[in-house]
């Protein structure tokens, strides 16, 4: 990627007057330029290798809100524009980024004013929020609150013209009254709530599936709420925090052209067929594999052959070779060569990208996964004795589909725009 400026501004557009969640004004960062990674360091306080400095937007440039939960993002196909879309505690804040040196703060999505009777019975913060798009509109829930599932056409955000914009959802899913997670299927254009609690139906903490066919008009589909089997989970039996699912056309016949959930339910991940979503059925499961860990995300290789496990309290990634879905077997992890607490996992082609809490941001290469081969081919924000305790990163999550570039977001930092470059 190219830039034949070699200063540009990043300008963040200030909240209109009626705007109420948006009480403090962002302030205009000074100008920035492209920073290189050099001799293993941004800005000298970054440990990096083959990544470089976009844009930090901090988090004195959100405004009165910054407390960072999630983040997504989407690019609008009739224009090309990118945007960033970061989930505060209050909120989903718009930034666009189709020139990552010059971002701006366009508007926001408020929580929604869902008015129903909720008592609170998880351990997560009220405002935690989760975020996922499907066919140009963003999907929202939260955790610990009356909150729905709201729906947001991000067509809207082709409205900007230099004033801050203050929007409201399109539709509101009133069916799960919280959630603690999200997963949009984009095959077959269902959403999967995890961890609702209190809600219309399928309230005990297990997956409750809404069909957004029609974004604007989302319905509930089906409920996998089973007891057995369960997890580490202090919440409920049923409690789910996580789930990726997809159409399957993996190694295994048996399960072709069938639509599959991999759950996360504290220490055990399940896997489930939920094709029908009134009938879904157990495939198999491994129950506390690990004692100590939740599993926090998951992700797999373009064959499906392997499926990578993220759990929270270690930087290890826990390697299954799932040919046989109805026999799951360890293969291998990536030993300790990481640093910090496993947050967010994604793969794209042969490379894994995890977001470690106070470990930084890494990018594996596991073409030679036959070897049980690792390398690291790039990293940021890595802790060492060369940076100072306050400088150091909190990367919770990031969006690796931008064409030029990755986004991360820092609970400490606010948001990172990288560049890969290997020419160095």
């Amino acid at each position: 990627m190219k830039f034949v400026f070699p200063l540009i501004t990043l300008f963040l557009i200030v909240g209109c007057k009626d705007n109420p969640s948006n009480t403090e004004e962002p302030e205009t960062p000074t100008e920035n330029t492209i920073q290189k990674c050099e001799n293993g360091l941004i800005a000298e306080k970054y440990e990096c290798k083959n990544f470089d400095l976009l844009t930090n937007i901090s988090k004195d440039d959100l405004g009165d809100d910054r407390v960072i939960y999630d983040m997504w993002g989407w690019t609008d196909t009739q224009n090309n524009s990118d945007y960033v879309l970061l989930a505060l505690s209050s909120k989903v804040l718009f930034i666009e980024v189709s020139d990552p040196l010059e971002p701006k703060i366009i508007g926001e999505l408020p929580e929604s004013q869902l008015d129903i009777d909720f008592t609170i019975k998880t351990r997560s913060d009220a405002t935690n929020r989760a975020v996922k798009t499907y066919y140009d509109h963003l999907f929202v829930v939260s955790d610990g609150q009356p909150h729905g599932m709201q729906v947001f056409d991000l067509t809207n955000l082709r409205d900007y013209s230099g004033e801050y914009l203050t929007f409201t959802e399109d539709a509101l899913y009133e069916g799960a009254y919280n959630a603690r997670n999200i997963e949009i299927s984009e095959e077959s254009g269902f959403a999967y709530l995890s961890g609702v609690i209190q809600g219309e139906d399928c309230s005990k903490g297990g997956l409750h599936i809404v069909n957004i066919n029609e974004p604007k008009s989302p319905s509930y589909a089906g409920c996998y709420d089973a007891d057995f089997p369960s997890g580490n989970s202090s919440i409920s039996p049923e409690y789910t925090y996580n789930s990726n699912c997809f159409n399957y056309d993996g190694p295994d016949p048996d399960y072709q052209n069938r639509e599959l959930c991999f759950l996360g339910k504290g220490n055990a991940f399940v896997i489930v067929d939920v094709t029908e979503k009134t009938s879904i059925t157990l495939v198999d499961y491994i129950q506390q594999w690990n004692s100590y860990s939740t599993i926090n995300d998951g992700a797999f290789s373009p064959s499906l052959q392997y499926y990578f496990l993220n759990p929270r309290g270690g930087a290890n990634i826990y390697i299954w070779d799932i040919s046989d879905l109805d026999n799951p077997t360890f293969y291998t992890n990536t030993s300790d060569q990481l640093q910090g607490r496993n947050q967010d996992l994604q793969s794209k082609n042969t490379q894994l990208y995890l977001s470690n809490r106070e470990g930084g941001f890494y990018l594996l290469d596991y073409s030679n996964i036959n070897f049980r081969n690792f390398p690291v081919d790039a990293y940021f924000g890595k802790q060492s004795n060369r940076v100072e305790s306050q400088d150091r990163t909190d990367i919770r999550s990031s969006y690796i589909d931008f064409e030029d570039f990755i986004a991360l977001s820092d609970s400490k930092n606010g948001v990172f725009l990288l560049e890969l470059n290997f020419s160095d």
